[in-house]
């Protein structure tokens, strides 16, 4: 991850994205009280965890996608799955 640091206005910046380090907000937000800050802290952290898991959804549907089209036409051979799990514990032992 490439950073680099303007010293003249304390901008930031990591991957393509700018972070004001010394910003009318950031002096704002650090001059809540630790409980409001620590709530802040927890919702923006959950906002993140919902992007990650939409994409992290979206990915295993495009995943399943291609697994039913490689059985459609196919591609791979399947098996039940009593037959597949007693294969993997006759390997395990």
């Amino acid at each position: 991850m490439s950073k680099t640091h303007d010293g003249k206005n304390g901008k930031h910046e990591s991957n393509g994205k700018a972070i004001f380090q010394n910003s009318q907000a950031s002096h704002e937000l650090l001059g809540l009280p630790a409980a409001q800050r620590a709530l802040l802290a927890k919702q923006l952290i959950a906002s993140l965890d919902e992007t990650e898991m939409e994409d992290v959804e979206a990915l295993w549907v495009r995943e399943a996608e291609a697994r039913y089209a490689e059985i459609e036409n196919g591609v791979v051979d399947c098996q039940p799955v009593d037959e597949a799990l007693k294969e993997a514990r006759e390997k395990l032992k």
